[in-house]
């Protein structure tokens, strides 16, 4: 904005994107994922099966410094500039004139639509479709192409709030508890097996049974039947 009262300068170019440092990255790693809109660029948007991990001091301001960065980057259009520039693009487009009542409500509905947005986006979704497009925008429209160019930031700042949640960093060192719990008892359980090599789950191979009655036997005798080639009366004396 110039010292002048009358007169606003517009810039819009895109600042640069933030980037994070590797450390950061990695704490991210699976937050994110791609979607193919129909006749429209590549999409980011947050993978909610991602779960925050464990985050140091270090990590944690970190973090937050990029929240901050991001926040900037992402700053919503100041509405006078926002007014300017829908209505220098809808100018363009011939549309029956209304009251001025009916005219100012119709722009409240754009500032309300885009106040979210950042100049930089609602500029270069004005360009592409002022560029491409023989009719008015509505209001959906143009949220469509400023949601497009900040896209990625947006998920990026959505999983960098979560990852600096207290809440959520409780959950991830409960997480990484039972993890830790799961493999002391894996590393408990492979040294007993290394150090007792026979031992086997449940009852021994060979399981005490019955002495068998003799009269059972005589009688399988007498039928001409082999008890000692029988599983219940056979091989008896072995097991004493």
């Amino acid at each position: 904005m110039s010292r002048s009262t009358d007169i606003v300068v517009l810039g819009g170019a895109r600042p640069t994107r933030p980037s994070m440092r590797p450390r950061l990255e990695s704490a991210l790693e699976h937050s994110v994922l791609l979607i193919f809109p129909e006749d429209r660029p590549p999409k980011q948007i947050a993978d909610g099966a991602w779960l925050p991990p464990v985050a140091d001091a270090a990590l944690l301001a970190e973090a937050d410094a990029q929240i901050g960065r991001l926040e900037d980057y992402l700053a919503p259009i100041a509405p006078v500039r926002l007014t300017l520039r829908i209505s220098t693009l809808l100018r363009q487009y011939w549309v029956q004139e209304g009251d001025d009542f009916a005219d100012e409500l119709s722009m409240q509905l754009w500032i309300d639509a885009l106040a979210w947005a950042p100049e930089w986006a609602v500029t270069e979704a004005i360009a592409e479709w002022f560029a491409n497009s023989r009719v008015r925008p509505t209001g959906a429209d143009l949220v469509a192409l400023c949601r497009e160019r900040t896209a990625d930031a947006d998920v990026e700042l959505f999983c960098l709030r979560r990852l600096v949640n207290p809440w959520e960093q409780e959950r991830a060192r409960a997480r990484q508890a039972d993890a830790e719990a799961v493999r002391q008892r894996a590393a408990e359980r492979e040294a007993f097996n290394a150090a007792n090599p026979d031992w086997t789950l449940g009852l021994p191979q060979q399981q005490r049974r019955m002495r068998p009655v003799p009269r059972v036997v005589d009688a399988m005798r007498q039928a001409g039947l082999d008890p000692d080639g029988n599983p219940l009366t056979g091989g008896w004396d072995e097991y004493h």
